[in-house]
């Protein structure tokens, strides 16, 4: 795989904060700064941190080329259209050449860039991507879990409509925090397949388009197109794994063995140069698993199902 970066001078120089990792850029656009100013928040006190260094190409054009990804041992490449990317993990850093209008599109940023960078990057730097909804309900963060095709996208959007807080419905980033695990969201869409349109009305008169993996899907902002509540961060305190099924709904505890296993195997895989931060993933998991954890049988809409879950936990 080769790859050929050109770069400008490099202008300016500042840090980002998603999901709680410094991101340090380098750029030679003042347009880079103006797109990510969404991720500034209050700096963490750990030295780790990942470099991004950005060259913004005048005389590079905009392609329709379709997304592409590439791994080879500890480097990633990816591209969108023309601009491109190389993800070095054993260093932690990641060097890109863009076009201006990539560079000025907050939404390739939020919804796929960054996301991708801190799902390849985040185990160097102690954060693990687990795959899980993440609301807060009553100060009380709340995982949801399951296999794919549990409905863990349309569960969340329905409980939200009860008034809980939407962090994530896909990827939640976790890491230790001094109270113990905090979970983020990077404020992406919800990802809702073709058939929501039949539960929620918002969704009415758009169109589902191709997602990045393939499927037909809507990815609406669920505080503009839903009008739910949202939020970044949380402390969890709860797993629920969902299970649909053909009786009543119904909650039943699970082992915190069963937990570990479910999202080790779930976890992304680690190149063979990063065997070593397998362990920090590891207590990470381990101490998620601690935490009181039942599975959530149910059936019908999820509008029905939210409000069955909804139910069960009061009466606890």
């Amino acid at each position: 795989m080769t790859v050929v970066l050109r770069e400008r001078a490099i202008l300016k120089t500042f840090d980002i904060t998603p999901a709680g990792v410094r991101i340090r850029i380098r750029t030679n656009s003042e347009s880079i700064s103006k797109t990510l100013r969404c991720f500034e928040s209050a700096l963490l006190s750990s030295p780790a941190h990942v470099d991004l260094c950005v060259s913004v190409l005048d005389d590079l054009e905009e392609s329709n080329s379709a997304p592409y990804f590439r791994g080879l041992h500890h480097l990633v490449y990816m591209s969108f259209g023309a601009s491109s990317f190389v993800i070095d993990v054993l260093q932690r850093n990641v060097h890109a050449t863009v076009t201006k209008d990539f560079a000025t599109c907050a939404g390739h940023w939020r919804e796929r860039v960054i996301p991708i960078i801190l799902g390849v990057l985040g185990p160097s730097v102690g954060l693990v991507p687990l795959h899980a909804a993440c609301l807060l309900w009553r100060d009380r963060g709340i995982l949801l879990a399951g296999d794919s095709g549990a409905g863990k996208s349309t569960l969340a959007v329905a409980l939200a409509k009860h008034g809980m807080s939407i962090i994530s419905d896909d990827w939640t980033y976790i890491r230790k925090a001094d109270h113990g695990l905090a979970c983020h969201g990077l404020g992406v869409p919800v990802k809702l397949l073709a058939d929501a349109a039949l539960y929620f009305r918002e969704l009415e008169g758009l169109e589902p388009q191709l997602s990045l993996n393939g499927e037909l899907a809507y990815e609406v902002d669920p505080a503009t197109a839903l009008q739910l509540r949202t939020t970044s961060e949380c402390s969890p305190k709860e797993i629920i794994f969902l299970k649909r099924t053909s009786g009543p709904a119904c909650l039943i505890p699970l082992s915190r063995s069963t937990v570990f296993k479910f999202f080790l195997e779930n976890a992304e895989r680690l190149p063979t140069q990063l065997e070593q931060l397998e362990e920090t993933r590891l207590a990470v998991i381990a101490q998620l698993s601690q935490l009181p954890a039942s599975t959530f049988h149910y059936s019908g809409t999820p509008q029905s199902g939210a409000e069955s879950m909804l139910r069960l936990m009061e009466a606890r």
